[in-house]
């Protein structure tokens, strides 16, 4: 990986968490600690205001931002290939939102990687088993309520189809295929 595609990389990195340390960025981009300080150094030159914070590592000061528009043709065609894990597994408004997102990848996509995406989307097909059933629309709402450690009132069947309501505390998603289902 050449220097600048390396700062670019770690800019992107920097700006996806609120904290990175400097080992955590040695090691993400296989330099060393010293390599870095200079690299963060050089993305100060150029005006991008990268701070530090005694024990928690580098961040990008709040208010910057560096879209990440330049996306490789084998990033695109990753995210085009989950279409059919979101079409499996995901509901509605997942759907909705994964659609529009992909809209907006391929809006930043040059002439010949955008030609070469269609041409890849127009090749791929996806077979779901008949067991899935996703047309429900909550997951959305699941996500913000576990953003915001929200209480989520559900109904509930169990096994011997007895109905009740619930209150849970909303703490993460767990998805599962099972065998023979």
């Amino acid at each position: 990986m050449n220097r600048i595609d390396r700062l670019f990389g770690m800019l992107t990195f920097l700006q996806s968490r609120k904290h990175v340390p400097a080992e955590a960025i040695a090691g993400k981009f296989g330099i060393s600690v010293r390599t870095v300080y200079r690299d963060i150094k050089a993305l100060n030159e150029q005006g991008i205001p990268v701070s530090f914070e005694a024990g928690k590592g580098y961040f990008v000061v709040q208010g910057y931002f560096l879209p990440p528009v330049a996306f490789s043709s084998e990033e695109a065609g990753a995210l085009l290939l989950m279409e059919a894990v979101i079409d499996g597994f995901a509901d509605q408004s997942i759907r909705k939102h994964y659609t529009t997102a992909l809209q907006k990848v391929k809006a930043v996509l040059r002439g010949p990687q955008k030609e070469r995406l269609e041409a890849l989307s127009r090749q791929i097909r996806y077979q779901l088993p008949a067991c899935v059933h996703n047309s429900f629309e909550y997951l959305s709402l699941l996500q913000t309520a576990i953003t915001y450690k929200q209480v989520v009132e559900i109904e509930y069947q169990n096994k011997k189809a007895e109905v009740s309501q619930r209150r849970i505390d909303s703490i993460g998603l767990v998805f599962t295929l099972l065998a023979g289902t």
